[in-house]
């Protein structure tokens, strides 16, 4: 193994040191130090990696939505070519994002303080509120032809809002899994009955 696949796999353990810091506390209250000894390393190492806590905030973001949005394409361009049935592709987006991102209750928690984060801070809001755009208009292909581009657009950010907010409730709430899946599955037949009407 090179050097650069070292340093590349030291710094992806780091990045996945931060998302197990996030689900034990809120990220203004994660040190350096915190993020270090769960990554295995001593802390003054962890600095030849990451200048700052910033840049690993900022590195874990990145590697947190690409992995998302990658198994999402992935997922997509295997059952691209079975499914162009408008409404059932909809709905098979629908089943793939409750089952991987909706009801990881884990991704949740670490959501909810990257909201917080990017309050206040610019470049997290900017690299989460380009993630929510991609998924909106990956959301908007299977209705793109049905309706006017801005209503797709409008019905779609509604419909990503409302799965971040029961996301978020299953957390609050402390939702059963089987009960967060089956209030999502109505909304969303609800949003395919209207879409596609008989």
């Amino acid at each position: 193994m090179g050097r650069r696949n070292i340093q590349e796999q030291r710094r992806l353990e780091i990045i996945k040191a931060l998302n197990r810091c996030l689900l034990k506390k809120p990220y203004k209250d994660t040190t350096i130090k915190d993020i270090a000894a769960e990554a295995g390393i001593n802390h003054g190492m962890l600095h030849y990696y990451f200048k700052q806590k910033e840049e690993i905030l900022l590195a874990f973001v990145d590697y947190t939505l690409d992995k998302y949005k990658n198994g999402f394409l992935e997922w997509r361009n295997q059952h691209t070519a079975e499914e162009e049935n408008p409404k059932k592709k909809l709905g098979a987006y629908f089943q793939y994002v409750n089952e991987k991102i909706t009801l990881n209750r884990n991704l949740s928690k670490v959501f909810m303080s990257l909201w917080e984060i990017s309050l206040n801070n610019r470049k997290v809001k900017s690299k989460i509120k380009k993630v929510y755009q991609e998924w909106i208009d990956l959301c908007c292909e299977p209705i793109k032809d049905r309706y006017p581009a801005d209503d797709v657009k409008d019905i779609m950010y509604s419909v990503v809002a409302y799965l971040e907010g029961m996301a978020a409730f299953s957390v609050i709430f402390n939702l059963k899994r089987d009960e967060h899946k089956l209030i999502l599955q109505k909304f969303q037949q609800g949003i395919l009955n209207g879409l596609f009407p008989e």
